[in-house]
């Protein structure tokens, strides 16, 4: 580059060497001339005009322009560059009759004082020969200059080029650690997602295979299901048959619909009845004082308890306590030992159980006619006992009846009369066939039914039948929850409760005990 500059540099120089020959030669012809003429050896000659300042400012402008585009094909210098001020070189090419002088205005730019006057010719040809070489040292100086901004921009350029270089090379590297990081997020990507297909298939096999599992869990246990029912009827028909055990609540339904009969049953036949102690024998005293040792003082305000708990104790000593009803009382007797014998052979006890249901079962469906004479005199000897007593200790119901009935016409119109013997009996009758048909299907089942009615006793009395939430019932409802909780005496028991032991095949009697029906208790008042 430098080369270059230096050729287009000097090519100005050149063509003022070669310009500057020819003026000289002019000017020296002209200075000859004049010398030989007489005037000028014998009187000064009149300075020539000095040149117009305008016509060597334009030129000298000319000139500064062709310089300055010849230096623009090299490098555009930028503003804060100042080039040192020099000489023009191109102030000489304007023809003029004689060479202008180191201070005029094309070097300098300012108008020049008026020239002094014309030297002779060895000043003007010393003028001359200075002339070129001021022109070269000027072009050697500005060279000089552009070279030193030339090497300062090279070292600014240099510099920026390091700089750009370094935060290229900054850049590329962290672009490099970038790459590599995606290369890797991307690999781990993938590795992720094939670790996703693989669980997803796993997770596909796994349910696949789980729903196999259900499906061969179902179909075993339709197999199991299908073995206990086939165990159950080989059981059965070892055994004589029985059937499926009936669930408890079919239990405590008929025991609630016998409670509610034999209510409406007092109610409607005694209601109107009147409780006469003073003439009953000593047999129905007695009888009364084993039924219900509490009879004085439930003669006095509670009538119709009374009499319910004395026909709900008939029913429980002679239906529910017997071994099977149908049976006599040796029969039943005779079954009771077998069953304690069967006992001491065989140590379980579910065995035990089931022989007893078949065997109870196999009476009721081949022997049903002996059954049912049995049944039969059974519960005639009932109902004959529950008149006894009932009538032992009651006044006349016509009697009573006839004097309601005139009372009632009297005050509110007529009254509804009372039930007759002969009804009373009929409704009696189809109570104990109920109390029959339930006690024959607790005695046929596998598990121990037993059913038990709570012993009543007095307020003041030195042991008393605490009253038992779980497995009694108080249907005074005069008592509230933290009464009942204290534990009050129990007055009257009038209806029996039923409690299961053991399960449906008879076996874990210690086990297993739920209470079917609750006991019908009438508590002790406080005030009592």
């Amino acid at each position: 580059m430098r080369e270059r500059i230096r050729t287009r540099g000097s090519s100005p120089l050149s063509s003022h060497v070669l310009r500057n020959p020819a003026s000289t030669m002019t000017t020296a012809t002209s200075v000859s001339s004049r010398a030989a003429t007489p005037a000028a050896t014998t009187a000064p000659q009149a300075p020539p005009p000095p040149p117009k300042s305008g016509n060597c400012n334009s030129s000298s402008t000319d000139d500064d322009d062709n310089d300055s585009d010849d230096d623009l094909d090299v490098i555009a210098p930028p503003p804060r560059a100042a080039l040192p001020g020099s000489a023009k070189p191109g102030a000489n090419k304007t023809p003029s009759p004689s060479p202008q002088p180191n201070g005029s205005p094309s070097s300098s730019g300012r108008t020049s004082p008026p020239p002094p006057p014309p030297p002779t010719r060895v000043s003007r040809t010393t003028s001359q020969d200075n002339d070129p070489q001021q022109l070269l040292r000027e072009k050697d100086q500005r060279i000089a200059a552009l070279e030193r901004e030339l090497d300062s921009l090279s070292h600014n350029e240099s510099e920026r080029a390091a700089f750009w270089q370094v935060q290229h090379s900054n850049l590329h590297q962290q672009f490099l650690r970038t790459d590599t990081e995606l290369r890797l997020l991307r690999a781990e990507a993938d590795l992720r997602a094939a670790e996703r297909d693989e669980l997803r298939q796993d997770w596909d096999a796994a349910r696949r295979d789980l729903a196999a599992r259900e499906c061969e869990v179902v179909d075993l246990r339709g197999q199991v299901r299908g073995l206990k029912e086939w165990l159950a009827n080989s059981t059965r028909s070892a055994y004589g048959g029985g059937g499926d055990a009936p669930a408890d609540d079919v239990f405590a339904d008929g025991f609630s619909r016998l409670y509610n009969g034999l209510q409406n049953w007092i109610i409607s036949n005694f209601r109107r009845t009147k409780l006469d102690l003073s003439h009953a024998d000593a047999d129905i005293l007695e009888e009364l004082s084993s039924l219900a040792p509490t009879y004085k003082d439930l003669a006095k305000d509670t009538k119709l308890p009374l009499l319910q708990s004395l026909v709900s104790k008939i029913l429980v000593e002679m239906v529910f306590d017997s071994y099977f009803i149908g049976l006599s009382n040796d029969q039943a007797k005779q079954f009771s030992q077998m069953e304690a014998l069967m006992g001491s052979f065989v140590e379980d006890p579910e065995l035990v159980n089931q022989w007893r249901a078949t065997t109870l079962t196999l009476l009721s469906r081949n022997a049903s006619e002996k059954m049912q004479e049995g049944a039969a005199r059974q519960t005639n000897a009932i109902i004959a006992r529950i008149n006894r007593l009932l009538s032992g200790i009651t006044t006349d119901q016509s009697t009573t009846a006839a004097a309601s009935t005139v009372q009632n016409t009297a005050l509110r119109g007529p009254s509804p009369t009372p039930l007759d013997p002969v009804a009373r009996e009929t409704s009696l009758r189809q109570l104990i066939t109920t109390a029959i048909d339930l006690a024959c299907q607790l005695s046929v089942q596998r598990a121990l039914f037993r059913v038990f009615l709570p012993t009543a006793t007095a307020a003041n009395a030195d042991k008393q039948t605490v009253f038992d939430p779980a497995r009694m019932e108080d249907v005074g409802g005069l008592l509230d929850e933290d009464s009942l909780a204290a534990g009050p005496a129990v007055r009257c028991a009038m209806f029996p409760g039923v409690v299961k032991r053991g399960d449906e095949n008879g076996g874990n009697l210690q086990q297993y005990e739920n209470v079917i029906s609750k006991a019908r208790v009438l508590c002790c008042h406080p005030q009592d």
